[in-house]
């Protein structure tokens, strides 16, 4: 497996159907966010798992303690998700 298709299938864990994020995605968050300086597939990965986090997923207390790490991504950060729809945060 190369980088390219382990970060696909990350992303397919720790996404789910339906734009939905799983209580893992939301359990990675720090560590992507930590990763996205360094890495443009885990910035695009953070980035898809916020702006799922404000659905449904019974991981609040997950976000609540990963609200550090949302605000120096959002401040830090503008791109695009796989998905094509441009990110400002």
């Amino acid at each position: 497996m190369n980088d390219a298709e382990a970060w696909t299938e990350l992303g397919h864990r720790l996404i789910l159907e339906h734009d939905l994020v799983s209580l893992a995605g939301i359990a990675a968050l720090p560590r992507l966010i930590r990763l996205a300086w360094g890495s443009a597939e885990a910035r695009h990965l953070a980035a898809e798992v916020m702006e799922r986090a404000a659905g449904h997923h019974g991981g609040d207390e997950l976000l609540a303690d990963s609200a550090q790490a949302i605000a120096e991504f959002a401040h830090s950060w503008t791109g695009t998700c796989r998905r094509g729809r441009s990110i400002t945060w």
